[in-house]
């Protein structure tokens, strides 16, 4: 797992819970294929060759995407039962 600089991004279902003062996480996980980020990267076209979650392009690598999310939700509930 590699941790990234903050990205932006907007949901409106978290601007709605802040508003709200109901507690609220955002959790995200890359899904993009690992030689298309830094490629982007190093061309300096992240915005242009990465689409966010909300564009029509998004589609996210299914592995390790899928299994990372779960094992990381999976631990995160457990820390609470």
């Amino acid at each position: 797992m590699r941790s990234r600089p903050p990205r932006p991004w907007c949901s409106p279902s978290a601007i709605s819970r802040k508003r709200s003062g109901a507690p609220s996480t955002y959790w995200g996980f890359g899904g993009i294929d690992a030689d298309t980020f830094p490629k982007a990267a190093e061309a300096g076209r992240i915005s242009q060759d990465i689409p966010v979650n909300h564009s029509p392009t998004f589609g996210p690598v299914i592995q390790p995407t899928l299994d990372t999310g779960t094992e990381a939700l999976v631990v995160a509930a457990l820390a609470w039962l």
